[in-house]
């Protein structure tokens, strides 16, 4: 929902039919209605002028907020999750390695790949989480530097190939050996800048979800949740759920915990209670 407009995506194989969908949330009426030929998986993302629609093993597509029509993809590994961080949307995992991918949404270009499953942002930090790790780091630093780095690749993968068409005693093919290797000394030269751009890591089992509230990150793993402090990744308290906390949600300053066994849970700062059960389970 953005500025008085319900965005949503009905359908999910194509040939039968998918849809995006504009409404108006004061009254619900249809504000547009396009069938795109996508199945649209993972909740939508909104800048001010495109509209962002995860699509599960094939990459995230963009489309025109103010008319719902197509405006191209952005390479990804897949999966059902995204982040927009300003002109950059992170996508990932898909099906292979556990990877996100931070795509240039102007030129669509792959901008950075990180070791994660998600991450979320506040300010200028991004946290990351992985299967038993967290991290922060200074985005805006590691991704200025890492468009630089993916800029030099490129250029490499350029040389490369024009050396591989050159006789090995041609006159020009020295000097794009020497080019080649001044790319790879710089390339290295950022790997080590941009590994000094993290703030902290941390180890941590709780890796199926993760939400950001205040100076806390809250972590969900199997059977249980736990606070994090942002600043630093100690853990400041862990409690029981019953199943994987696959949903987080803060609410009043109450901590809710969705489950694949069923259940919510609420955590609430106060004083040592005992656990009750506010409904018996619907049979």
């Amino acid at each position: 929902v953005e500025d008085g407009t319900v965005y949503c995506t009905a359908g999910l194989f194509p040939e039968q039919g998918t849809y995006l969908v504009a409404l108006d949330a004061g009254t619900g009426s249809v504000e547009y209605q396009q069938r795109i030929e996508v199945s649209p998986q993972g909740y939508l993302l909104a800048s001010p002028q495109r509209l962002y629609v995860p699509t599960g093993r094939t990459n995230p597509v963009i489309f025109s907020r103010s008319q719902g029509t197509p405006e191209g993809q952005i390479e990804s590994a897949g999966g059902a999750y995204a982040l927009l961080m300003e002109d950059d949307l992170v996508t990932g995992p898909g099906r292979g390695s556990k990877q996100l991918l931070a795509g240039e949404v102007q030129t669509k270009d792959t901008i950075a790949t990180f070791g994660g499953l998600r991450m979320v942002v506040s300010g200028s930090v991004a946290y990351m989480q992985s299967e038993r790790q967290l991290a922060a780091f200074d985005r805006g630093r590691y991704l200025r530097l890492s468009r630089s780095q993916a800029q030099l690749k490129r250029t490499r993968t350029a040389a490369q190939k024009s050396l591989d068409k050159m006789e090995k005693d041609q006159p020009q093919a020295e000097e794009v050996r020497r080019e080649i290797k001044d790319l790879d000394a710089r390339i290295r030269d950022l790997d080590v800048r941009m590994n000094a751009c993290y703030l902290w890591t941390a180890p941590c089992r709780q890796g199926h979800s993760m939400i950001a509230a205040g100076r806390t990150l809250f972590v969900g793993g199997e059977n249980e949740v736990a606070a994090i402090d942002s600043e630093n990744g100690n853990t400041i308290w862990t409690g029981e759920v019953e199943g994987k906390a696959a949903g987080l949600c803060i609410a009043q300053g109450d901590l809710y915990v969705s489950t694949d066994a069923g259940r919510v849970h609420c955590f609430r700062h106060a004083g040592p209670a005992e656990p009750r059960r506010v409904t018996d389970a619907v049979n």
